[in-house]
C-alpha cells in the first residue's frame, strides 16, 4: 500500500488539492447565493408570530421564494436592503400567491395583497409605494386574515 502511494504521490496530492479547491469554491458559492440560514421570528401588529428566512444579498433577493411548492401560513421571507429606496418585486417562477408587505424603519408603509404567480417571463412588476428598507413576503391573504394595515409596527427577534 505504501509503495502504491509513493508511486502515485503526485496523483494523490493533485486529487487532494482538487477536492480542497472544489470544496472552497462550493462554500463561496453557497455563502453568496443562499438565503441567511439564521432566520428570525417576526410579528406585525397583532398577527401571529412568523418564522422568516432572511434574503439580504442581491442573489438571494432575486431568487426569493421562486420555485418553491408552497409557503406555510406561519412562514415568510424577509428582504433586507442596505438603505431605504424604491424597490420592485416580481412573481417569476412562483407557484402560489403572496402578500408583499412594504416596510420602513420597523413600520408597515404599504401592502400588495394576493400578488398572483407568474411563470418564467413575468409581466407584472410590483413597486413599493414609498422608499422602503425591508419587505416581507407571506402567503396570499395573510394581511387581510390578520388585519395587517399600514402603520402597524414590526418586531423582529433573532433566533
Amino acid at each position: 500500500m505504501i509503495r502504491i502511494l509513493q508511486e502515485h504521490k503526485g496523483f494523490v496530492v493533485g486529487a487532494f488539492a482538487l477536492i480542497v479547491i472544489g470544496g472552497l469554491i462550493l462554500l463561496i458559492f453557497l455563502s453568496v447565493t443562499r438565503m441567511d440560514a439564521r432566520g428570525v421570528a417576526l410579528r406585525i401588529g397583532q398577527a401571529p408570530l412568523l418564522m422568516v428566512e432572511i434574503a439580504n444579498t442581491e442573489t438571494a433577493r432575486m431568487q426569493g421564494l421562486s420555485n418553491r411548492p408552497l409557503l406555510s401560513e406561519n412562514r415568510g421571507m424577509f428582504f433586507l436592503f442596505n438603505e431605504a429606496g424604491y424597490h420592485t418585486f416580481w412573481m417569476k417562477d412562483m407557484r402560489f400567491s403572496l402578500d408583499i408587505i412594504w416596510m420602513r424603519e420597523g413600520m408597515v408603509v404599504g401592502i400588495t395583497e394576493n400578488a398572483l404567480p407568474e411563470g418564467a417571463n413575468p409581466v407584472k412588476i410590483y413597486a413599493s409605494p414609498t422608499a422602503v428598507d425591508s419587505v416581507l413576503e407571506v402567503a396570499g391573504g395573510f394581511a387581510s386574515r390578520y388585519g395587517v394595515v399600514a402603520g402597524d409596527t414590526v418586531t423582529v427577534t433573532d433566533l
